[in-house]
């Protein structure tokens, strides 16, 4: 430890905190040696309770010894009296933020050695389309439903599924699922049905459905028609590349 004494300040030092709050130190500490550039200067210093820094260098003290700053090469010089003087430069060190874990985060706030803050940022400048405002959508207002208006209209031509020669009907068992899952497959299926988009099957042939949770919490039901799949006649006209199907339109209009 430092054997340092002080003294009572002729001329006290008050402190304006920025709550408005001023403070009075009177104990200073005359001719307080530091090291600088491998130099002992001298300072008189006033003893504040400060957690911070432990020495701050003030404009008195920069005066005494004709400090010459430079900011931009970050280069201080003092000129001590009837010495040579004294160069030192500033470390520029960038310190990368330390990320810890939320388990050390809530530990070290219940322990109450930090301070915690919640941040919420909100973007003023949210593209808030709204899809009646697009022209083309507002256009064709019927295309675009907030929900399907019935069933499938009669179409010209009947699609079928071509099958493997030789192949029988599959049913696959449905999949486990969870109380909340049953609970939702029960619910859309009964909003199928009564909408006129589902009836029930006495075909031989079976798929099971499974979940997928969206963006927004609500599930999606999807079907599994791997099975039924693996038995049909494969297309063996290629699919055409997107990059062309994008490409006819603006061709025709540039023409």
């Amino acid at each position: 430890a430092l054997s340092i004494s002080t003294v009572h300040a002729c001329d006290p030092l008050e402190v304006s905190l920025a709550s408005g709050k001023i403070i009075i130190f009177d104990s200073v500490v005359r001719n307080l040696p530091i090291c600088i550039g491998g130099r002992v200067l001298e300072a008189d210093v006033y003893v504040i309770d400060m957690r911070d820094f432990d020495v701050i260098l003030g404009k008195d003290w920069l005066i005494h010894y004709r400090a010459d700053i430079w900011c931009q090469e970050r280069e201080v010089t003092l000129y001590p009296v009837s010495n040579q003087p004294v160069v030192f430069f500033g470390v520029s060190s960038r310190t990368v933020p330390r990320v810890i874990s939320s388990m050390e985060a809530r530990k070290s706030l219940s322990k109450g050695s930090c301070q915690g803050y919640l941040v919420s940022m909100v973007s003023d400048d949210v593209d808030e389309r709204v899809p009646e405002r697009v022209s083309i959508v507002s256009e064709y207002l019927d295309v675009f439903p907030d929900d399907l208006p019935g069933g499938l209209p009669d179409r010209q031509v009947e699609f079928t599924i071509d099958l493997i020669p030789g192949v029988g009907p599959v049913s696959k068992a449905p999949y486990r699922r969870a109380p909340k899952e049953l609970q939702e497959l029960k619910a859309q299926i009964q909003e199928l049905l009564k909408l006129g988009f589902i009836r029930p099957s006495v075909s031989p042939w079976g798929a099971p459905v499974l979940f997928v949770k969206k963006k927004d919490g609500s599930m999606r039901m999807c079907i599994d028609y791997r099975e039924v799949n693996a038995l049909t006649v494969k297309n063996k006209y290629p699919l055409p590349r997107i990059e062309d199907l994008f490409g006819q339109p603006i061709q025709k209009l540039t023409c």
